[in-house]
């Protein structure tokens, strides 16, 4: 597939395909993008900042969109980003306080069907929904029959180093990060991924 050309936002926590994310919009700048975003269809690309890349994010983010949006009391802009696509961030430019940055699709990990032995990850993502439902609350219906979206949200909201969930991010399918979270869940000590 071709590259094209996308608007970066740096966020603090990961945005994977099939995510969602409530951020807060204060900057007037983002504000504006975020308009043109929803006037004309522009690409927005979502990352976590990285200082050990030659770009200004690490390089393998997620083409996302604005699903809703609200103002808040503070008179802020208030939306709802969903991821779409991973791309590779190829190249980036600074343009007024942002980043424009060339990138390229790469394929999202496909669906693979919940086993009886990855159970545990998705009745445990459903007991963090509970527990959160400002989380949960984002999402017209959770995907548990699906071990790639049970791994994404897992990778959304596990704190762990930036550069290791990047390492799982990487990867072509959800397998390593399923057998790294299931470690964790069933808390022995995962070998490294």
């Amino acid at each position: 597939m071709e590259s094209y050309r996308a608007t970066l936002i740096r966020l603090e926590h990961w945005l994977l395909p099939e995510g969602r994310q409530e951020i807060q919009i204060i900057d007037h700048d983002l504000l504006l993008y975020v308009a043109e975003h929803l006037k004309n269809k522009s690409n927005i690309v979502v990352s976590v900042s990285s200082q050990s890349y030659s770009l200004p994010c690490y390089p393998i983010a997620t083409q996302c969109q604005v699903i809703d949006f609200f103002q808040l009391e503070d008179g802020s802009l208030s939306v709802v980003i969903e991821g779409i696509q991973r791309v590779k961030v190829l190249s980036a430019q600074r343009q007024s306080g942002f980043y424009e940055v060339e990138v390229s699709p790469i394929p999202n990990w496909p669906f693979l069907p919940i086993s009886e032995d990855s159970e545990v990850l998705a009745e445990a993502l459903l007991e963090f929904y509970t527990a959160n439902p400002d989380v949960s609350g984002l999402y017209s219906h959770i995907h548990l029959e699906d071990l790639n979206w049970v791994s994404q949200r897992w990778l959304e909201v596990l704190p762990m180093y930036h550069q290791d969930k990047q390492s799982l991010i990487k990867e072509v399918n959800c397998e390593k990060t399923a057998y790294f979270v299931k470690h964790l869940i069933q808390g022995s000590n995962p070998t490294q991924f």
